[in-house]
């Protein structure tokens, strides 16, 4: 029975209960105000006004202006390589060869064969002038031959007329013999000695020919950039087996970076340190779409699928700077202002929230929240970012 009658009473303190939280239903409850509650995990950031200059340093290296790509234009096994990495060279020097030993044998062949050739040809050539010489010579005493009988004519009587008139017809003839004879050898053509000369040195220069295809030749004055032959490994045509150039002209190459080749330009302040040291320093300027290679791009390679990749970023050098502090293949720092703005609304960009198409902070206000939309980004530091918004020095931004 106790435990029926407390079961009641507890029933009945629920009913009335119930009833009076219906009746106060009837009118408008005011809410309380509570205040924003800050995660102890989540950081405010404060707005700051002040300079800001997004600087990079950039490894670099000295190359050549100027390059070219060189490459044997046959197959063939590495026989010498006579340069390596960073020498100098002539025009005209020897940098490497293919195994030539089938080559030179059949051209010192085709040498003496042309050389055999020649000496009959001398031989035949001075036959030639006698020829021609004596022909010559026989015309013109076949005509004073004319003039003599011509002259015995004038003088004979008598029966001498008749004789002279003889000698004279005779003459005539030997004159028209010795001219066609004159003719004939004057027109005489190429011997088989010519002919065979002549394809002697075809020969010879057939082989020359082949020999240098499987040489390394260098095209002017220049250094050495990169050597990739091994004596007694296998090249192939037209592979890149060397790139040289003429250090006349230096720039300065650094790797590639998207961020910033999106940032540089003409007119972005640069530098090059060529030592830890503040000084020396040289003023250097962005060279858009250069590509040194000059037989063949380079700075950028094709993708399997037909995209163009840039490999490097160019840099000029300055012609006052010294070819002593800034070699060929030298390291050198490379100092970028990216940009500067002397007076800047200051954010950390840990505090700014979206995404590229639309960015946004969080404004901590009195009892409030306030949602502000970014609507650029100028200049970029590690630690600060500059933000054209609609906020002031000092706002607290509530982060992410």
């Amino acid at each position: 029975m106790l435990k029926h009658s407390i079961r009641l009473l507890f029933l009945a303190g629920l009913l009335a209960a119930t009833a009076g939280c219906a009746a106060g239903g009837q009118g408008r409850a005011t809410p309380t105000p509570l205040p924003q509650i800050v995660s102890a995990q989540q950081i405010v950031f404060t707005v700051e006004r002040g300079p800001i200059v997004s600087e990079r340093d950039v490894a670099g290296e000295i190359v050549p202006a100027s390059q070219d790509k060189l490459y044997f234009s046959a197959s063939g096994i590495v026989s010498r390589v006579l340069v390596k990495n960073g020498d100098e060279f002539k025009q005209g020097d020897l940098l490497a060869e293919l195994k030539l030993d089938d080559l030179l044998d059949q051209l010192q062949q085709a040498q003496i064969d042309l050389q055999v050739s020649q000496q009959d040809l001398a031989v035949d050539q001075a036959q030639k002038a006698y020829e021609l010489q004596q022909a010559e010579s026989e015309a013109v005493i076949a005509q004073k031959q004319v003039e003599l009988a011509q002259i015995a004519l004038a003088s004979a009587v008598g029966a001498q007329q008749a004789v002279a008139q003889l000698n004279l017809e005779i003459a005539q003839e030997y004159v028209k013999t010795a001219e066609a004879r004159l003719t004939l050898v004057r027109a005489r053509a190429d011997t088989q000695v010519d002919q065979v000369v002549q394809r002697n040195q075809n020969t010879v220069d057939s082989l020359n020919r082949l020999i240098t295809e499987r040489q390394l030749i260098a095209p002017y004055d220049g250094i050495v950039m990169v050597m990739s032959l091994t004596p007694g490994a296998q090249a192939t045509a037209y592979d890149t087996a060397a790139v040289v150039g003429d250090p006349s002209q230096l720039v300065v190459q650094t790797p590639f970076e998207y961020e910033l080749a999106n940032n540089v330009d003409v007119g972005t302040p640069a530098y090059i340190f060529p030592t830890r040291e503040p000084e020396p320093n040289y003023p250097v300027q962005y060279l858009a779409n250069f590509l040194p290679i000059s037989n063949e791009q380079s700075g950028i390679t094709e993708s399997s699928s037909g995209d163009v990749l840039v490999n490097f970023l160019y840099f000029s050098v300055p012609e006052s700077a010294s070819r002593e502090a800034l070699r060929v293949g030298q390291a050198v720092r490379l100092h970028v202002i990216l940009g500067s703005v002397p007076e800047a609304l200051l954010l950390s960009p840990a505090a700014i929230r979206g995404n590229d198409s639309f960015k946004y902070v969080i404004v901590l206000e009195d009892d409030y929240h306030r949602r502000v939309e970014v609507v650029s980004i100028g200049v970029k530091t590690d630690e600060k970012w500059q933000v054209i918004a609609n906020l002031q020095a000092g706002d607290q931004i509530l982060g992410p």
